[in-house]
């Protein structure tokens, strides 16, 4: 590993494990679901993205078909087996961003403590123009959505705590692509 790549890694990782903010008074921790439907229904900005939804140009992703193609996506951090599926880098300064059946998945949100950081479907809109989308389509599935947001919800569970190289966002791209690829049937270790 050169010496830049060391070093920003290093400042990375420093400057997420800074609070943003100093709470005397210790809060109750609120549970995932209860979060983002109190996101949703306030209409707040919960992690300062959608700041910009005119961008169109985004991957469809059907919601219906019987087989749907995902796509991922990168934003930048100072925002906040029918075939292989081509993994992505799982050391790279950026957030990556996964869209399937019109809903955008992503991990390592929701707090600055990497022990609570969590995975989010459908709280980032797809014409969000901060995500840069690959193309071609990273593969396709027959999943169906709830079958990915399952995954989603059971990763914490299954994969451990965000850790920022070892179960960062990119691996959990990487796991979730390999998941939709096996038909939703087999687990990616």
């Amino acid at each position: 590993m050169n010496m830049y790549l060391a070093l920003t890694l290093a400042l990375l990782a420093a400057v997420q494990a800074v609070p943003v903010k100093d709470d005397p008074v210790a809060k109750p921790r609120v549970p995932l679901d209860l979060q983002l439907a109190q996101a949703r229904g306030s209409g707040s900005n919960p992690v300062g993205i959608n700041h910009d939804t005119t961008c169109y140009n985004h991957p469809q992703s059907s919601p219906n078909a019987v087989s749907a193609p995902f796509y991922h996506g990168t934003t930048p951090l100072n925002l906040r087996r029918r075939r292989a599926v081509d993994e992505v880098s799982t050391i790279r300064i950026a957030h990556r961003v996964l869209i399937f059946r019109n809903t955008v998945f992503e991990r390592g949100v929701g707090a600055n403590d990497f022990a609570d950081k969590v995975a989010w479907e459908g709280v980032r809109e797809p014409s969000d123009c901060s995500v840069s989308w690959s193309t071609p389509a990273a593969g396709s599935s027959t999943c169906t959505l709830q079958q990915a947001i399952a995954f989603s919800r059971n990763y914490k569970t299954r994969y451990g705590t965000y850790q920022l190289l070892g179960n960062n966002c990119h691996l959990f791209v990487n796991r979730l692509m390999n998941y939709l690829d096996s038909g939703c049937q087999r687990y990616p270790s």
